[in-house]
């Protein structure tokens, strides 16, 4: 008199979707007057008149862990009950997804969320083009297109997320300006508006223009000034004096690009810079690690903008303009 529950065939995870069902199927080895479906124990499905099968398609309406049995009644009331299957509906968001283009040798950390929160993993479905660690980090490899899965078993994927990797470096600014009157790229006065311009590409998966600064109030031309209160996605801070790099590290870990300050030392009047730190390789411990943007070539003659440099080649190698780090303020997304 046992009765057998075919489908699902085992316990199991699924994931959430519009118009979820679970499909439930069992057989008996005897004739049933009634046969129940209880789901979570509740019966949600009676198949009556004699009967020893029984089909049902279960509509799920959230994301939760399911309980069900099949339960047979004989005449005279008694009942044969089946094994019963527990089937885990899971749903899976994925939290704080990259720029649509990365700069080879970008990062972005991914974040998820699960309900119910049990064990996912990542998965990368070209890893030529981008990797996945177990904590969400995508690093942009090479040129080209991938997928990232939100798993929660090999074959169960409960969401995805594109991403294009392209060559180039995504943030840069190819974008020409007048320098107090000279005809060329943005240089020394600029670079705090290249750091801007940068900053907003990142955050928002756009080019700005040095025009676009300007109509954002976030740059002031006739003074060569940011205006940082009114600029959404650069936030000032305090001033960090000591743990630059530890500092610039934690920043960058977090997705947050990061204006350096360099100087020239002992020197009257103040020879100073700005740069763009926005990624770093090894354990980010010196400053040939950290990766920035810079808008300055040291020959306006030959004029670059954003050009990729370390940290230890702005301060050595920029027509030795520059010698020491002074300080870093922080960016942030609002």
């Amino acid at each position: 008199m046992a009765i057998n529950i075919t489908q699902p065939l085992r316990n199991g995870n699924e994931a959430f979707g519009s118009n979820h069902g679970i499909q439930i199927a069992a057989s008996g080895t005897t004739t049933y007057n009634h046969m129940l479906v209880v789901v979570n124990s509740v019966t949600v499905y009676i198949e009556s008149n004699g009967v020893n099968q029984i089909q049902y398609r279960y509509p799920v309406s959230a994301p939760g862990v399911y309980t069900i049995k099949v339960v047979g009644v004989l005449m005279g009331g008694t009942n044969v009950e089946s094994d019963p299957r527990t089937i885990t509906v899971v749903q899976g968001v994925i939290g704080n997804r990259p720029i649509s283009a990365m700069g080879k040798g970008t990062i972005s950390d991914l974040t998820r969320t699960l309900t119910p929160n049990i064990q996912s993993g990542w998965h990368s479905t070209n890893t030529s083009v981008a990797t996945v660690n177990s904590n969400g980090r995508v690093t942009a490899v090479n040129a080209g297109s991938a997928t990232i899965q939100l798993r929660i078993d090999t074959d169960t994927v409960l969401s995805t997320c594109p991403v294009s990797v392209t060559v180039g470096n995504p943030l840069t600014m190819p974008q020409k300006w007048s320098n107090r009157g000279e005809s060329g790229w943005i240089f020394t006065d600029g670079c705090y508006l290249s750091c801007l311009i940068n900053t907003a590409a990142y955050y928002n998966n756009r080019l700005y223009t040095v025009q676009n600064m300007i109509d954002l109030n976030a740059y002031n031309p006739s003074s060569y000034t940011y205006n940082p209160a009114n600029y959404p996605n650069f936030n000032v801070g305090s001033d960090i004096q000591s743990n630059l790099l530890s500092t610039i590290k934690t920043e960058l870990d977090a997705n947050r690009p990061v204006f350096i300050h360099v100087i020239k030392s002992n020197t009257t009047p103040l020879v100073q810079h700005w740069v763009l730190a926005y990624r770093y390789t090894g354990s980010a411990s010196s400053n040939s690690d950290i990766y920035v943007l810079d808008s300055n070539n040291g020959n306006t003659n030959t004029p670059s903008v954003a050009v990729e440099r370390t940290l230890t080649q702005v301060l050595a190698n920029n027509n030795n303009m520059y010698d020491t780090v002074n300080k870093i303020r922080k960016t942030s997304r609002k």
